[in-house]
């Protein structure tokens, strides 16, 4: 037997919207931009961003802030509406006055990184706004920030139908898989994942953990799966696919099985997904009262910080193992 690893992750979430959050929680979100202004003549922005948190009182005087590194972005080549595929973790204490101060800057690759435009978010406000926050950036263009659930899973197949058809070869296929998603409001769909190829394997199972990182509960989300045969002298070959409704995924545990769609021969891929987490304990609070009078947002325009690209370490909170038969 060999040994999977696979990540429970400590966002809160009960059926189809997150649960009210507990006094102190790891909250997960992504970032992305709109018609960011562009500093070079001829150029979009190559975007990127850098976040920080810093403890924001009431009545006193912020100016002195002491930030805290969350975490920075790669630059996106030559593009006014960004969507950044990081995945960013936050302790988050409620009432505390947490506050995000985010900069977007241009990258230039001759002179110095031009500041875009900032903001600042109420970490208590995000929360009570369901985690869907579009806020205004200083010098134009906007930023929105989604509270999202990461999750992962192992892919088999079976049953795959023969493809090789050339001489001496024994039909069976050289199966890789490419995953994407779409959300209800873009057409577009993004790829998350391609697997490596198995030779002549009508049964794989591939080693990767596929990471879907912008799982928004009820967004209405789908994954989309596609297999391929490798082929060395003509083009890949469609070996079937399979459309996943992401909100019933997360409901479930194990080994999951869904037919492939547009193949034969009883053709199936299995995702294996970690045990499902227990009951959420029953002290979870649910008052959502306001916590300070601060604005969701203040658009800012903060002394330029380094543009360095801090490295920044996802940190799991639990590890569950699942055997799964070679």
């Amino acid at each position: 037997m060999k040994t999977l690893h696979l990540i429970i992750f400590s966002v809160l979430y009960f059926k189809g919207a997150f649960a009210a959050p507990l006094d102190t929680s790891n909250v997960t979100f992504a970032l992305s931009a709109k018609s960011l202004p562009c500093k070079d003549q001829f150029t979009q922005p190559d975007a990127y961003v850098q976040i920080y948190s810093y403890i924001k009182s009431m009545g006193a005087d912020n100016s002195q802030k002491q930030l805290q590194v969350v975490g920075s972005t790669p630059y996106i080549l030559n593009d006014m509406n960004p969507d950044w595929s990081e995945v960013f973790n936050f302790m988050w204490t409620r009432g505390t006055g947490q506050t995000w101060l985010i900069k977007v800057f241009d990258h230039d690759h001759v002179s110095s990184n031009d500041l875009i435009g900032s903001a600042e978010v109420s970490v208590d406000r995000f929360l009570e706004s369901e985690g869907n926050v579009k806020v205004n950036l200083s010098h134009g263009g906007s930023i929105t920030i989604k509270r999202v659930l990461p999750i992962a899973f192992k892919l088999s197949a079976r049953n795959l139908p023969h493809r090789d058809r050339y001489i001496g070869s024994n039909g069976i296929s050289d199966p890789y898989a490419i995953i994407s998603y779409q959300d209800l409001s873009d057409d577009t769909e993004k790829e998350i994942h391609q697997t490596g190829v198995l030779t002549d394997n009508e049964n794989p199972t591939w080693s990767d953990t596929i990471e879907f990182n912008k799982y928004i509960p009820n967004a209405r989300q789908t994954l989309h799966i596609r297999l391929f045969d490798r082929d060395l002298f003509s083009r890949d070959e469609f070996l079937g696919e399979a459309h996943i409704k992401a909100d019933e995924l997360t409901e479930q545990s194990g080994n999951v099985i869904f037919p492939l769609e547009k193949s034969e021969g009883g053709a199936s891929i299995i995702l294996r997904m970690p045990h499902r987490q227990k009951e959420l304990p029953t002290e979870t609070s649910t008052d959502l009262h306001l916590t300070s009078s601060q604005p969701i947002y203040t658009p800012t325009t903060p002394e330029s910080a380094s543009t360095s690209n801090e490295e920044y370490i996802h940190h799991y909170d639990n590890e569950i193992h699942d055997e799964i038969p070679k």
